[in-house]
């Protein structure tokens, strides 16, 4: 139990960095997989896209850390 909430806080803590920064997050942990990074580089729809899936990410991981806990 304690090991999850461990590993749920640690995704918690990298999906708020997503949902904050965005671009600063694609660029730490996307950018190296490509050659040119900048012409790879994701729109304002890949931005936002990722921005919401972090979001709703970060909710999935408060409400597993609200059940691990009880």
């Amino acid at each position: 139990m304690g090991c999850g909430v461990m590993i749920l806080g640690a995704s918690a803590l990298f999906a708020t960095w997503a949902v904050v920064a965005p671009r600063s997050a694609w660029w730490a942990v996307g950018a190296w997989r490509y050659r040119h990074p900048e012409a790879e580089e994701p729109g304002r729809a890949g931005y936002l896209g990722l921005r919401i899936a972090s979001a709703l990410l970060v909710v999935m991981c408060v409400v597993g850390i609200v059940l691990l806990s009880a």
